[in-house]
């Protein structure tokens, strides 16, 4: 509809009936309760004024005694309460005007009778709709909104801006408005001065006049009115309503819940999550750590989780809007990708996004990767690529505050994000646990071993571009003087503790390394010789094969590989004579003797020399490198299942038998 069209359906005439026309029997215009009620308005404020008109000598006599109405240096000055109440008439006037001469003059007549007060509603405050997604042979398109729906959303978008700006910015527009005098107090009170009253009042009617006329234009939409209807039946959580629903791209917020972290039986949920390194900092005196703490509970509330997750940050979420948007797309539409909203127990509500692949039946696709983001990553752009295209079954999903998923990405909402993740996985989507591999890039490593730990039987964990702990990272990059702020803000509320829940975890384990990376060092310098992920292998290994770790020997050799390239990596296995089938014989030997269980014992009565052959054949077991910087997509021939120790031998005493 253009804007010629839709001035002349503002201002086109009643309709009162449509005669008898050959074998079509006459009849009166059907006309709903909508446009009867809002013609009705229309009728009213059209007889006041003119009431108004013809009495004007006595009403404007009786508006110069209740002095609504004076005069001022030969011009007619007009009360404020007589101009609100004018104003108020006007924009009821013009509101009854679009509901009656819009909605239902630019819809057929069979849509108009169809439609009530209730659909409306639904019209006016529903979401977005931004794209109708491929369905069979009906290709993918995005939404094609009318006029009247594009320019009155734009007006609501940039209200909605100047209001979030104004309350944000909040301390210093109202320090503004006091000096300007547009606020003042007086008796305890706040008082408005009139212009800023008409300015607030003026901004409101132009919000409510633009959601009526984007109501108007989404109500004249057969497309919006669609979907519409089939949001307002999938309340009703039919297999048929929820599949329909999944052919639209709208606002998330209104999605309905598909599963609830009650609904779960796979662990207590009377028993809430915990995180596994509670806050401890050093104190020598509590009245001198209550100025750090105070300070740390501002910086953590205003610039610190915003450094930490600036995913969370809602202009950056826009920036990449159209990217998260295609992203999305290209989810659904090619590779079947599944939406769902899941109900945490903080209540927030997690984005999540599946893709299944067990209809192939090949062993990869039978196998669910959970995949965690970065700290500005969305599954709609991150790591779900790399193991969708390694062949498995894929689950993503956004950290609380990211993409559609609400909330803060504080650690224990991530945690109770992941867990409900996890269940829907095992309850909803079919996959026990011991066909699921936890996969996480950079500081999604946190929510990813703290998963691991709880949940014991699954088939691995890949670590990519991660750390052992935050605050070392934390340290170096931010200056020496404000240290005792930084501990106290990562020790408090960000303890973000990988190789704290990977110690508490005895299955197996894969790291990737990135020889470039320029985010996960503490010395920009020298980027693989100072990356975290060395100190998380070490710390690793420390825990599970302490004895060959103790050897100083072996610990240097060690240490030695992981500060070499590959080639420097390679000439040191070629020195130490590192030969992968002697050195598994040796490990299952011992198993075979002791059991197999973590911590592994191994080394006594060992010389250096073989200790050093053990510890870095496990150490090339459980790292890879990837020679590129942090943000590079991993690719799929790099996504191994991660190196099983037990398994290995549980394989190889079953064929014994």
């Amino acid at each position: 509809m253009s804007l010629s069209e839709f001035w002349h359906h503002l201002t086109g005439p009643r309709l009162y009936r449509i005669f008898r026309f050959r074998d079509a029997p006459g009849r009166r215009y059907a006309a709903n309760s909508v446009e009867v009620y809002s013609d009705k308005v229309v009728k009213l404020v059209t007889v006041l004024s003119s009431l108004a008109l013809y009495s004007s000598p006595i009403v404007i006599t009786y508006l110069f005694r209740k002095g609504w109405i004076t005069s001022a240096n030969n011009y007619i000055v007009f009360n404020h309460s007589f101009l609100r109440i004018a104003t108020t008439l006007t924009f009821v006037y013009v509101g009854a005007l679009l509901a009656r001469d819009i909605v239902w003059r630019t819809t057929q007549p069979q849509e108009a009778e169809a439609m009530s007060l209730s659909e409306f509603w639904h019209h006016l405050t529903g979401p977005r709709l931004y794209r109708i997604f491929r369905f069979r042979d009906a290709p993918g398109r995005r939404y094609a909104a009318n006029s009247v729906e594009v320019y009155s959303d734009k007006v609501v978008k940039l209200v909605t801006v100047l209001s979030s700006l104004a309350l944000y910015s909040s301390p210093i527009v109202i320090t503004y408005l006091f000096r300007k005098g547009w606020i003042t107090s007086a008796n305890n009170y706040i008082v408005f001065n009139h212009s800023f009253l008409r300015i607030a009042t003026t901004l409101t009617f132009v919000y409510v006049g633009a959601l009526l006329a984007r109501g108007i234009g989404r109500s004249t939409n057969t497309d919006y009115r669609s979907f519409a209807r089939i949001l307002k039946s999938s309340k009703q959580k039919s297999d048929l309503s929820r599949l329909t629903l999944s052919r639209f791209e709208f606002d998330f917020n209104h999605w309905p819940i598909d599963f609830r972290w009650y609904e779960s039986k796979l662990s207590d949920t009377k028993k809430a999550p915990q995180l596994v390194s509670a806050r401890g900092s050093s104190r020598r005196s509590t009245l001198l750590s209550i100025p750090c703490d105070l300070l740390s509970y501002v910086v953590v509330h205003t610039i610190g989780r915003r450094m930490l997750y600036p995913g969370s940050v809602g202009l950056l979420q826009l920036a990449l809007s159209g990217a998260l948007e295609d992203g999305r797309t290209k989810l659904v539409e090619e590779n079947s990708g599944e939406r769902y909203k899941l109900l945490a127990r903080d209540g927030n509500h997690i984005d999540t996004m599946f893709v299944d692949r067990r209809v192939r039946g090949s062993p990869k696709s039978k196998t669910l990767v959970i995949c965690s983001e970065g700290n500005a990553g969305f599954y709609e752009i991150g790591t779900m690529s790399t193991p969708l295209d390694a062949g498995y079954s894929v689950l993503g999903w956004n950290h609380p505050g990211f993409g559609g998923s609400t909330g803060l990405p504080f650690p224990q909402n991530d945690i109770n994000a992941i867990d409900v993740v996890i269940h829907f996985a095992v309850e909803r989507l079919g996959f026990p646990l011991d066909s699921i591999i936890f996969f996480g890039w950079s500081i999604g490593g946190f929510p990813t071993s703290w998963a691991a730990q709880q949940y014991q039987d699954i088939k691995g964990v890949v670590l990519d571009a991660s750390f052992d702990d935050v605050l070392p990272l934390a340290e170096a990059k931010m200056p020496n003087a404000i240290n005792p702020i930084v501990q106290n803000v990562i020790r408090g509320y960000f303890n973000l503790n990988v190789s704290a829940n990977l110690n508490q975890y005895a299955g197996p384990v894969a790291f990737i390394r990135r020889l470039q990376d320029e985010i996960i060092n503490t010395n920009h310098l020298e980027p693989f010789r100072t990356n975290r992920g060395n100190d998380m292998l070490l710390k690793l290994l420390n825990n599970r094969f302490p004895k060959l770790m103790a050897d100083e020997k072996a610990k240097k050799a060690l240490e030695d590989w992981l500060m070499s390239d590959p080639n420097g990596q390679s000439a040191i296995v070629n020195t130490y004579e590192v030969r992968d089938d002697y050195c598994m014989t040796e490990l299952l030997s011992y198993i075979d003797r002791t059991g197999a269980q973590y911590p592994l014992l191994i080394g006594d009565d060992m010389s250096s020399e073989l200790k050093i052959k053990l510890i870095i054949f496990l150490a090339k077991k459980h790292m890879k490198n990837y020679d590129s910087t942090h943000c590079t997509p991993l690719p799929p021939l790099l996504f191994e299942e991660p190196f099983d120790l037990f398994a290995i031998y549980r394989s190889k005493y079953n064929s014994k038998l």
